[in-house]
């Protein structure tokens, strides 16, 4: 009766998360010497194309669209375009300044896409390319995103700095980047660019550029990124992140005594910080193709050992560290994917994994006020235990099952 219920009330979830996880649009901003701005935001464009956000969309509708003939796919992206360039803008202390170009993901790229990823074409994630010409005297720098991308990751990066990145709700306007071109020059220095464009960078005979490489700095919000950092990494638990929180819930449901259960939260929070720590900053890196399945591996696992014992063994803390750092790479995959970066700030990555513990915390605390209270019962076991963890071990070897082969 309890694995039925459970089933139910999982059943929408695991529909709407497992095929098509929701991905945080990402911007980067570069701006040059010659005083001009590049962004480059990275999106589910077919969502946008649909004109609706990828929170409310499903993919029944999406694979129509994109399955279907090629004039409406076209005819889909011209809208897309339209509806990026009618909400993204860029203001300089409070003056709207003209998009000089906008290149825009087409029908083609599309298809590209869903060719190059047979059997996970969802999200199409393609980028918007924006250029603008900006006022050479200090100012102040805001963008605007279209409200149907969603939240997005702001990353503002500056050569041998740490990139500065804000989340960005959806509808609002970014902090303010200061900027100045107007400091002393030396002739034939490298023009200094915040961004990561080689082109931009590049050596040029006889330039003249200020002594000093002007960066782009906030004015204001540090706060602010703080608490959106900490809001990205609790929805990367609930409500996106089920196969970790089906991990979390096979610790719980080993023992029914509290200690050893907090004993295995620590291994697991040890461990998942130091490899997205280590992942983030570019240290380790292993694939997805890898990393996912193991993922998946872990959850079956756990689940699985709980159907054959009530104890916790000596090995099983251990183990729970080792899948810690499996699960890690998993975050930190999660974590570049929405700043768009190869690499991304240790304070970010801080405030990323405190979001990540609250929510696990949240798992934790939901678990034990549903069936906590029964966890000395003589029939917690047999009528609550063993049925969950059959569930989470059923959900974990399909996942292991379709990582491997279907991805």
């Amino acid at each position: 009766m309890v694995l039925c219920l459970l089933s139910i009330a999982l059943a929408p979830v695991i529909l709407r998360a497992a095929p098509h996880p929701l991905v945080a649009a990402s911007a980067v901003v570069t701006i040059t010497r010659d005083a001009t701005v590049e962004v480059v935001v990275r999106c589910d464009s077919l969502a946008l194309a649909l004109g609706a956000p990828p929170a409310t969309i499903n993919d029944e509708q999406m694979l129509r669209v994109l399955d279907g003939p090629r004039a409406e796919l076209d005819a889909a992206y011209a809208q897309a375009k339209e509806r990026f360039a009618g909400g993204f803008h860029i203001t300089v202390s409070g003056v709207a300044i003209p998009v000089r170009e906008l290149i825009a993901p087409t029908a083609a790229q599309a298809i590209a896409y869903k060719q190059a990823n047979p059997s996970a074409p969802l999200p199409v994630k393609l980028e918007f390319i924006i250029r603008a010409d900006l006022p050479r005297d200090s100012k102040l720098l805001t963008l605007k995103f279209p409200d149907l991308l969603g939240d997005v990751i702001l990353t503002v990066q500056t050569p041998g700095e740490e990139p500065l990145a804000t989340p960005v709700r959806a509808g609002e306007r970014s902090d303010e980047y200061g900027y100045n071109f107007s400091a002393p020059v030396i002739p034939g220095t490298v023009p200094a660019t915040v961004g990561p464009s080689p082109a931009a960078s590049a050596p040029l005979p006889n330039a003249a550029v200020p002594s000093e490489p002007p960066h782009a700095t906030p004015s204001a919000g540090t706060w602010k990124a703080a608490m959106g950092f900490i809001r990205v990494g609790f929805l990367h638990i609930i409500p996106e992140g089920l196969d970790h929180i089906l991990f979390v819930l096979g610790l719980v449901f080993l023992s029914p005594k509290i200690r050893p259960l907090l004993l295995q939260i620590t291994c697991f929070t040890l461990a998942h910080s130091v490899t997205l720590a280590l992942s983030a900053r570019g240290v380790i890196s292993l694939p997805a193709s890898v990393v996912e399945p193991a993922i998946a591996g872990s959850i079956a696992f756990v689940a699985i050992e709980n159907l054959c014992t009530q104890k916790v063994h000596a090995w099983r803390p251990i183990l729970v560290f080792c899948f810690g750092l499996i699960h890690g790479l998993g975050f930190a995959s999660a974590m570049s994917e929405a700043m768009g970066t190869s690499t991304t700030p240790l304070g970010v990555v801080l405030l990323f994994n405190v979001g990540v513990e609250f929510g696990q915390l949240a798992v934790v605390a939901i678990a034990l006020l549903t069936v906590g209270w029964f966890r000395n019962k003589p029939w917690y076991r047999s009528l609550i235990a063993i049925p969950t963890s059959v569930l989470i071990a059923g959900m974990g070897i399909f996942w292991v099952v379709q990582r491997i082969f279907f991805q």
